[in-house]
C-alpha cells in the first residue's frame, strides 16, 4: 500500500504560480481525464460548447471580470478569513510575507482566466505545483480550506453581481484545479517494520514520537502529550520518526511556543532527518529545535 508525501506546506503555502516557464513539463496521464472533447484548441479564446472540466466558460469569464477591480480586497479578505476560520494555518506563515502572497493569490486567478481553454498548459503548471507543494507538505485539507474561503471572500466583495452560476463554475474549476495538484503528487512506499530507525529502550519521562505523524495521528499526539508533561517539563524523543507532516507539527510548534512563554522546561531529542527538514521548511526551527 502506498501513501502520498506529506510534509506540509512551507514558506510560500499558496504559491500556486511561482513556476517559471522553463519548468513546465507535460502530465499526459493526468491531462486524459481533462481532454473529452477535441474541439478545445491549445490557446484558443474561443467558447467550447462542451468544455473538458463541464464548465460554462462564459460565465467563469463572466466572474474574473467582475474580480478586476474587487482583486485586492478580495485577497485581503481572503487571508483575514482564512486564518479566523482556519487558525492552526497561521503558524505556515510566520516567516512570509504576506503582501507577497496576496500577490501571488491574485495571479494564479489570472492564470486560471487566461488558460481557461487551454487544457494542456494548465494541467502542466498545475502539476509543477502541485509536486512543490508536495515538499511544503500541503494536504488535501489545506486545498478544501483555500477553495471555500476564497469563493467566501469573492462573494463578500463582489455582491449580488456574483450569481449562483457563476459561482458554481468558480467552485468547479479551483476543485478541479486541486485535483491535477494533488494528483501529482508522488507516492511514498509505507515503510517496514524491518527499515525503521533502531533505537533504545524508551526511557522513562520521555515520549518517542511514532514512525509516521500525520493528521490521522494528531487525536494521538496531543493525548500523549498530556500524559507525558510532567513536573512542568516536556521531553520528546523524535529518533523513530521517519515521516511527519504539518498538522502534527503545528501541535508541537504551540506547546512548546506557549511552554516557553510559561517557563517550562521542553527538549527534543535524538535525530531524525525527516523530523529536521520538515521544521526547516516551516520556518519552526527557532521554537522546535533539536537538542545537541
Amino acid at each position: 500500500m502506498t501513501k502520498r508525501k506529506s510534509n506540509i506546506i512551507g514558506h510560500d503555502p499558496l504559491s500556486w504560480i511561482s513556476v517559471d516557464d522553463e519548468d513546465e513539463v507535460a502530465e499526459k496521464e493526468l491531462s486524459v481525464k481533462f481532454k473529452q472533447n477535441s474541439s478545445v484548441k491549445s490557446g484558443s479564446d474561443s467558447k467550447p460548447k462542451d468544455h473538458p472540466l463541464g464548465i460554462d466558460v462564459e460565465a467563469f469569464n463572466r466572474g474574473y471580470e467582475l474580480m478586476q477591480d474587487k482583486t485586492s480586497a478580495i485577497v485581503s479578505d481572503f487571508y483575514e478569513t482564512l486564518f479566523a476560520e482556519y487558525p492552526s494555518v497561521k503558524p505556515l506563515f510566520e516567516s512570509s510575507d504576506l503582501l507577497g502572497q496576496e500577490k501571488k493569490l491574485a495571479s494564479v486567478l489570472g492564470l486560471l482566466a487566461k488558460n481557461i481553454n487551454d487544457i494542456d498548459k494548465l494541467v502542466s503548471v498545475l502539476s509543477v505545483l502541485g509536486k512543490s507543494h508536495q515538499k511544503y507538505g500541503a494536504t488535501e485539507e489545506h486545498y478544501s480550506a483555500v477553495a471555500n474561503t476564497l469563493l467566501v471572500s469573492i462573494k463578500k466583495n463582489i455582491g449580488r453581481k456574483w450569481t449562483k452560476k457563476i459561482a458554481e463554475n468558480w467552485e468547479a474549476v479551483l476543485l478541479k484545479g486541486a485535483e491535477v495538484m494533488l494528483n501529482a503528487y508522488e507516492e511514498l512506499p509505507e515503510p517496514s517494520e524491518s527499515n525503521l530507525p533502531e533505537t533504545s529502550c524508551d526511557e522513562e519521562g520521555v515520549l518517542y514520537l511514532d514512525a509516521m505523524q500525520d493528521i490521522s495521528t494528531v487525536a494521538e499526539l496531543l493525548d500523549n502529550i498530556k500524559n507525558y508533561i510532567a513536573n512542568d517539563q516536556l521531553y520528546i524523543n523524535i529518533s523513530k520518526v521517519t515521516r511527519v507532516d504539518a498538522s502534527c507539527l503545528q501541535i508541537l510548534y504551540l506547546v512548546f511556543r506557549d511552554a516557553d512563554i510559561n517557563g517550562y522546561e521542553t527538549k527534543i531529542m535524538g535525530s531524525s532527518e525527516a523530523f529536521e527538514r520538515s521544521v526547516n521548511l516551516l520556518g519552526m526551527s527557532h521554537v522546535l529545535k533539536v537538542a545537541a
